[in-house]
């Protein structure tokens, strides 16, 4: 293998991948600082660039080794921070990897010098790999506080123009970013038509987005026309803390985002003024307009997404509403914990055997338990303000039944609309009964039937159903196939899976039914 490493200590660079096929292994060795001591050159920090216009490159760092990049001789020009470049510029591949207990790349900065990472930009494609001990650390210290000198900690997988390719996995290592005073971000896709993608893997591995008086942010496909991906399974964990903390999943309009937290995993955001997930959120009236289409994930026993504040899927229109979907996804014993979750025009929740602790707020949206079908629990209490409640129905015992359990309240200011969807040809018998909905607490719309808007589709011949409340419990019971021995016939519609990959689009293709709604007394 061809090996060639430059390290010219003047600019504090060391750079890899001139040439195609270079790549350079650092093992053995104590520590290697990289930063600038050359007066005639204050801007330059210490640089890792790996690939670059005229070839690809690639970088090990193994056996207890430590990279540190400091800021240049001047910190007073914001320029003079430490960067990371893995795929740089042109059409070709590079990679970082960072190997073994010990093993560390770190970027050191301080008053008014960013530390900043580039995984796959303007064009190239770049691959970064901590295992097995291994750490990645962008570490700003500033002290000096003021908002034209803001600087932080922040690392884009698949930025630039033309847009880059980038890829992050962490199998039992460690990545950090950490600011003191402003802000640490991370982006999976950053700009247009960019590509960046995650997978943090095993119950060692970390991301931590640390920023105590700032702002913590971490994006899974920022502008228009990027994609971005993240995976957190086998129990590892994902932090984004700080001051004001966001985590978002497809942010403008036109990107999409999928985010995926299994097998006992877990993400934290918290934050004092603000802890927010946003799935495809979009609020026009407070300067975000427009979003793109994000999915969510949570799914397998101890997998966890809390916020300490909000969790928004869709766009509410409290919130003044805008173009963008979001898919909140919790399933086989996944848990999302929020004081409240917003479920906007354009969201859905949805997932079987998964919890929501907290508050559901549907303002716009389709809260839709099952996966066609299945149960989904809310400890809390369940706020309809608009849009509706789906169930999917294809047969006549639990677990071919969809349910939906709320332990608090049902409230709904404005009525209720409740859509009932047979499938796979399932014909129901005139004295079945379905429990669909059972509520712990006060549900006051079921003491008014005329404000329960009923629609029932796949079927074609019913002229009526009861629903029946009993014990906390909301029942469909009893269609009427209209004149003695009345044979009803099935209307073909997708299953729930269909649904979810074509998102709400397919409603407008099935005519709605208004069904008489007689409520039973307890």
């Amino acid at each position: 293998m061809m090996r060639r490493i430059f390290i010219i200590m003047t600019f504090g660079l060391l750079g890899v991948g001139y040439t195609a096929g270079a790549a350079t292994l650092i093992t053995g060795v104590a520590s290697i600082t990289l930063e600038n001591a050359d007066p005639a050159f204050p801007t330059s920090g210490g640089e890792i660039r790996i690939g670059d216009i005229r070839g690809g490159g690639s970088i090990t760092v193994d056996d207890g080794t430590v990279v540190e990049l400091s800021e240049g001789s001047d910190p007073s020009a914001r320029v003079s921070g430490a960067d990371l470049n893995v795929g740089r510029r042109g059409p070709f591949a590079s990679s970082l990897s960072i190997e073994g207990v010990g093993s560390r790349v770190q970027l050191n900065g301080a008053d008014f010098s960013p530390v900043q990472g580039w995984i796959g930009r303007d064009g190239a494609t770049g691959q970064v790999t901590i295992r097995d001990g291994g750490a990645l650390a962008f570490v700003n210290t500033q002290t000096y506080v003021e908002e034209a000198n803001e600087v932080g900690a922040q690392l884009a997988v698949g930025a630039g123009v033309p847009a880059g390719f980038g890829a992050l996995t962490i199998e039992d290592g460690t990545l950090l970013l950490s600011s003191n005073q402003f802000w640490s971000f991370l982006w999976f896709g950053r700009e247009e038509g960019t590509t960046g993608t995650g997978r943090v893997s095993g119950p060692s591995s970390e991301i931590a987005l640390l920023a105590p008086n700032g702002n913590a942010r971490m994006t899974v496909a920022q502008d228009t026309g990027s994609f971005g991906s993240l995976i957190v399974d086998e129990g590892a964990t994902v932090t984004v803390s700080g001051d004001d903390s966001l985590f978002i999943i497809a942010s403008s309009a036109g990107s999409t985002g999928v985010t995926i937290v299994a097998d006992g995993s877990e993400v934290i955001v918290s934050g004092a003024t603000r802890g927010s997930v946003q799935v495809g959120a979009a609020f026009a009236d407070f300067g975000k307009p427009e979003a793109g289409n994000g999915t969510l994930i949570v799914t397998g026993a101890g997998s966890t997404v809390s916020a300490s504040g909000s969790i928004i899927v869709g766009s509410p229109l409290a919130f003044g509403g805008g173009p963008g979907s979001g898919a909140l996804i919790v399933s086989d014993s996944g848990n999302v914990t929020a004081p409240v979750v917003y479920v906007g025009e354009g969201g859905i929740l949805s997932g079987d055997g998964g919890s929501i602790s907290g508050d559901v707020i549907v303002d716009g949206g389709v809260v839709a338990p099952g996966t066609s079908p299945g149960v989904m629990s809310i400890f809390g209490d369940l706020n309809v303000v608009s849009g509706m409640l789906q169930f999917e129905i294809v047969g006549p015992t639990v677990g071919l039944i969809d349910q939906l359990f709320v332990s608090g309240d049902l409230l709904t200011p404005s009525g209720l609309s409740i859509e009932i969807r047979f499938l796979d040809g399932y014909v129901p018998a005139s004295d079945a009964t379905f429990d669909i909905l059972s509520i712990g607490g006060a549900a006051e719309i079921f003491a008014t039937p005329d404000l329960i808007d009923l629609s029932i589709l796949g079927l074609a011949g019913a002229s009526g159903f009861d629903i029946s409340i009993r014990n906390g419990m909301l029942s469909l019971a009893g269609p009427d196939f209209g004149s003695p021995g009345g044979t009803p016939a099935p209307v073909p519609l997708p299953a729930g899976a269909a649904l979810l990959a074509t998102g709400l689009m397919t409603f407008g293709a099935v005519r709605r039914r208004k069904i008489r709604c007689i409520v039973h007394p307890t």
